[in-house]
């Protein structure tokens, strides 16, 4: 099946080497096969000194064009919140979301991943762990078990998350933070990178420091 990548940022190109490894790979990425990465849409235009101008997948239109085409989609914004707003313009399309694992991650066989994960290479998911649809798992981060991890939510490369832990949904974990067992992490919550939390995260906070602590709301 086809797949075409919604957002030509860098969330777009690191998703693009993701399809690519497993497409060389040869194997079904957890609830399709891609054969083929058709294109990026994007709201922006190529320009000649764009990174996308090297290429073989080029930007063939914008969100809205998805519904003329035969493809699966995912959404590659590095942002929850913006991911969540172009998903509420695709809710009329008939188009399915894929689910796309890298083939160099291991995630083992009681996880749940929702619709339009993403999961990079060099992570670790273990066991009893479930990712609400269209959230992001970074490079070379860890998710240990019985955690749960609501929608839209972006855990940066690097991030470590300890057993029993609750995260809401459109939650940012910055690069290389921690979360420490037990911890619940609330709707719309910032981390910053290098945090290590050590107690709960309220809904629509920011957090930061070692140990993390409040900011502003």
């Amino acid at each position: 099946m086809n797949l075409v990548i919604l957002g030509a940022g860098g969330q777009g190109r690191e998703t693009l080497e993701i399809a690519k490894a497993i497409i060389k790979d040869g194997k079904t990425s957890y609830n399709f096969k891609i054969d083929k990465v058709i294109g990026f849409l994007d709201e922006k235009h190529v320009s000649s000194n764009d990174p996308l101008s090297g290429f073989a997948e080029k930007i063939i239109g914008t969100t809205e064009d998805l519904e003329k085409l035969d493809t699966y989609y995912t959404i590659a914004i590095g942002s929850g919140a913006k991911r969540f707003e172009v998903f509420q313009k695709l809710s009329h399309v008939s188009q399915k979301p894929a689910i796309l694992l890298h083939p160099y991650a291991v995630v083992g066989e009681r996880v749940f991943l929702g619709d339009g994960v993403t999961v990079a290479g060099g992570t670790s998911i273990t066991t009893n762990v479930k990712i609400g649809k269209h959230s992001i798992v970074n490079v070379n981060s860890s998710i240990s078990h019985d955690c749960n991890i609501g929608d839209f939510t972006t855990i940066s490369p690097g991030v470590n998350v300890s057993g029993n832990v609750k995260i809401g949904s459109f939650v940012t974990l910055g690069t290389g933070c921690v979360i420490l067992p037990n911890i619940s992490i609330g709707d719309n919550a910032v981390v910053g990178a290098g945090a290590v939390v050590t107690k709960e995260v309220l809904p629509n906070t920011v957090v930061v420091g070692n140990p993390a602590r409040q900011i502003e709301n």
